[in-house]
């Protein structure tokens, strides 16, 4: 066995720490005691970045993202998981660990729709900053992340994103901008109600899916071109389906088309939403499938959650840390991780925690690399032990429960 493919993520009882071993048709293996500990040290002393499904290549000991792990139901303190390896190993581990690689290898790894391969060629820190900085502006989380840990270099960056957003920016000027190498530029240019029709149905076609959806959304986008994208969205591979119904602003008529979608981990996604219309609610609550249901049992209810003081003095902050630790979610997390107020001791205590780092890592005074690092590696104090899991190949799809 040259290399391992694990899932890494959160258990519900702190106490524990579990390994499972599978092969590649998901079955359970015994692994020998003195192979099974070697697993667990390797595993607890490897940098992850937090919860997530991970490549390790035994000869390098390179540990890299790769595969994914995706929520179906409630979250990572408790609901349906689904680990899915997909990709090429070979190239994931070659985007990571070439030393002198060449630029139109680099071109090709950067300019990827996979994001662990753009990951990957980011965290090759013997890949020159000059030729991964798309990179410093893509849309993917994971790649902005690791981005941070390469050197500030001067780019019109910040400038270019503000005229792209910008519905007072002459057309031809946002034409010229729909055509950047970043592709927070180009969502920005899609997203502006002041894009030409032409400029945005050139966009409808950017390989990132997410400048797509800008598109979708912006009131003047053309009827053939929404058409076009709706129809897009609507057949859409299984995982970008259920990744737009769980997480992104989506118009009423793609909700609508994911809330019948033939698949029920859509359908169950569309449940979990916070804005989902009381119509499609009532609609989705008379859906027979198990998978659905279980998302309705987690599904957030306002009326279940406690208010909490939006001036967040320091009882109501640690009153929100103890919900987590308690394993109830933590009602108001995400308001709290933005609020000018937050107490340094929360902020270090959150850091690392899979629902509160998005909204730390946007914060304005947390901008040392190292602190950034530390924050992706380190699970939040007493809220939950990390269960790692390994799979020893490219395996089928596998759903588990947690909590």
């Amino acid at each position: 066995m040259s290399r391992v493919q694990f899932a890494y993520h959160w258990h519900s009882d702190e106490t524990q720490l579990e390994l499972e071993v599978l092969d590649e048709d998901g079955q359970a293996l015994t692994l020998p005691p003195e192979l099974e500990g070697e697993i667990r040290e390797a595993i607890d002393s490897a940098d992850l970045g937090g919860y997530g499904t991970y490549l390790w290549d035994l000869a390098s000991g390179e540990v890299m993202p790769f595969g994914q792990l995706s929520y179906l139901t409630g979250d990572s303190l408790g609901g349906t998981y689904q680990v899915t390896f997909s990709g090429d190993p070979e190239e994931v581990l070659a985007a990571r660990s070439t030393l002198d690689p060449t630029r139109e290898q680099v071109n090709a790894w950067v300019a990827s729709p996979d994001a662990k391969l753009r990951v990957a060629v980011a965290g090759n820190l013997s890949v020159p900053d000059a030729w991964v900085t798309p990179l410093y502006g893509d849309l993917d989380p994971s790649v902005v992340q690791i981005m941070e840990d390469r050197p500030r270099i001067t780019l019109p960056l910040s400038a270019h994103l503000t005229e792209a957003g910008n519905p007072m920016t002459l057309p031809r000027t946002l034409d010229t901008l729909a055509r950047s190498e970043w592709a927070q530029v180009r969502r920005a240019v899609a997203a502006n109600p002041s894009t030409p029709g032409r400029t945005l149905a050139d966009l409808a076609g950017d390989p990132e899916w997410r400048i797509r959806l800008a598109v979708l959304k912006n009131p003047s986008v053309g009827d053939d071109v929404r058409s076009a994208l709706l129809a897009f969205f609507s057949g859409a591979d299984v995982n970008l389906r259920r990744t737009v119904a769980r997480n992104e602003p989506i118009p009423p008529n793609l909700l609508g088309a994911y809330a019948t979608d033939p698949d029920p981990t859509v359908r169950a996604a569309v449940m979990g939403r916070a804005d989902l219309p009381a119509e499609l609610l009532e609609h989705l609550r008379a859906d027979p499938h198990p998978l659905v249901q279980e998302a309705h049992a987690y599904r957030e209810d306002g009326t279940d959650k406690e208010p909490f003081d939006p001036s967040w003095p320091p009882e109501e902050q640690w009153r929100v840390v103890g919900q987590l630790r308690e394993g109830r979610g933590g009602s108001g997390l995400s308001d709290l991780t933005r609020t000018p107020n937050l107490l340094p001791e929360i902020r270090a205590a959150l850091l690392g925690h899979p629902a509160a780092s998005y909204g730390l890592l946007q914060r304005q005074d947390l901008t040392d690399a190292r602190t950034l690092r530390d924050g992706r590696v380190r699970p939040l104090a007493r809220v939950g032990a990390a269960r790692p899991a390994t799979r020893g190949r490219v395996l089928p799809e596998a759903t588990a429960r947690t909590g």
